[in-house]
């Protein structure tokens, strides 16, 4: 339980240190300021789920099934992939047509795609 805990939050403590380190370059205008701001808080967010998430399995975990506009959701999964994967050489290539409604914990099947993607990087 513990390693599945730290597994899932070393990536957003990674994230939030590469954007701290970018933030602290002085040439970095206003408008990505702003965005890392916003990468920063969409990741602390995520902790804040974590740690529900650790709360609610403490009590016997159950999913958290949500109606989600499918094609929306995987760009932004896609999205943040592409991010944390940049420096490592590697490319996110997509092929999906799935535009529609579908019922998804998303914050889980998240978590589970970037995991699952840090972990073939890291071989």
């Amino acid at each position: 339980m513990a390693a599945f805990i730290i597994h899932n939050l070393k990536q957003p403590m990674a994230v939030i240190r590469g954007i701290a380190q970018l933030l602290g370059n002085p040439e970095v205008g206003p408008d990505k300021r702003q965005a890392f701001s916003g990468l920063i808080l969409a990741d602390v967010d995520r902790f804040l789920e974590m740690t529900e998430e650790v709360l609610d399995y403490s009590l016997g975990m159950s999913l958290r099934l949500t109606e989600t506009a499918l094609g929306e959701w995987l760009e932004d999964v896609v999205g943040s992939l592409r991010d944390n994967l940049a420096g490592s050489g590697i490319q996110v290539v997509t092929m999906f047509d799935c535009r529609g409604p579908g019922w998804i914990d998303p914050e889980r099947m998240r978590r589970a795609l970037i995991n699952m993607a840090a972990n073939g990087s890291d071989g």
